[in-house]
């Protein structure tokens, strides 16, 4: 990240829901497991616990894109985009 120069985006996938969406999982006892992927009955999506939890610890509960996140650095801030074309 430190690497990015101002207006880069950052993208990143597997991240299927946010961290907020996945409370009624426990995310930190499925990581200690080392379960890389899980479907999570409630919204009917395969997630991966340790990028939901990566995703969170760095940048809070952002919104995905199909499975994708994506952060643009505007004077050292990073923001959400909020839309792909």
């Amino acid at each position: 990240m430190r690497l990015l120069k101002n207006h880069g985006i950052l993208t990143g996938d597997d991240y299927e829901q946010s961290y907020k969406e996945s409370k009624h999982l426990n995310i930190k006892e499925l990581i200690k497991c080392d379960i890389e992927t899980i479907y999570d009955r409630k919204s009917r999506k395969n997630i991966h616990p340790g990028v939901t939890l990566a995703v969170h610890k760095y940048f809070g509960s952002i919104k995905n894109f199909n499975g994708l996140f994506v952060l643009q650095l505007k004077n050292k801030k990073f923001k959400v985009m909020k839309k792909i074309n």
